[in-house]
């Protein structure tokens, strides 16, 4: 009875051991996929893709939709689908010229929900600050918000057919290229834009924040 019971108490102790241990080294709800640097990518998406600085080319995913990731590779573009994830995030050194291509492309029942004013169904692809020089060379069908907040890039470079909402915040900004046909809008807040060539179309907002901003992007 007395072994019985040291038994016991040492397989609880034993227990209480693996569970603080397991605390200390929880497995990662999510996991890096290693993806073959490339200098274009189209990135067909429905969800937040967040691009972030990082030495490696790689995506962080939700660990058990790994499985819904579609890639392949032909000649030096990665053609990406995310469709299937949650939000997702990218690491790369050096931003690819990319498509981004809008499930509601594909998809005939997301185009009746993807309309001009409901912000709420866009999906948001966002420029880290991590970024402290490179390019942003884009270009998108419709419907997004496309976020830069307090990075530094060499150039930014976007095209888009409509219903695109452009947002710089805090940023250094040496050229800034944007072709915005219809229905979409700009917004710059206190940031520094050296040289521009912007052409807004049929529709389109544009908002100016700071004394520096407005001075410098007026000019």
């Amino acid at each position: 009875g007395i072994g019985l019971m040291l038994s016991v108490v040492s397989y609880a102790y034993i227990l209480r051991g693996a569970y603080q241990k397991a605390l200390k080294n929880p497995i990662s709800a999510e996991i890096k996929v290693p993806l073959k640097t490339v200098q274009y990518l189209n990135l067909t998406y429905n969800r937040d893709v967040t691009f972030k600085y990082g030495s490696k080319f790689e995506i962080v995913i939700d660990r058990n939709l790994a499985d819904s990731l579609i890639l392949n590779y032909k000649n030096d573009t990665l053609n990406l689908d995310v469709t299937k994830t949650d939000g997702v995030t990218i690491f790369t050194p050096n931003l690819p010229i990319t498509r981004f291509i809008d499930n509601s492309e594909q998809d005939d029942k997301n185009k009746e929900v993807m309309t001009y004013g409901d912000v709420e169904t866009y999906r948001t692809i966002s420029i880290d600050s991590s970024f402290t020089s490179g390019n942003f060379v884009a270009t998108f069908q419709k419907n997004g918000i496309l976020n830069f907040t307090k990075c530094q890039l060499d150039k930014i470079d976007v095209k888009s057919k409509e219903n695109l909402s452009v947002n710089i915040d805090r940023c250094r900004v040496k050229e800034l290229n944007l072709n915005l046909e219809k229905f979409s809008s700009l917004a710059i807040n206190h940031s520094q834009i050296q040289s521009k060539n912007v052409v807004l179309g049929d529709s389109c907002n544009l908002s100016l924040s700071g004394k520096e901003t407005r001075t410098i992007f007026l000019k």
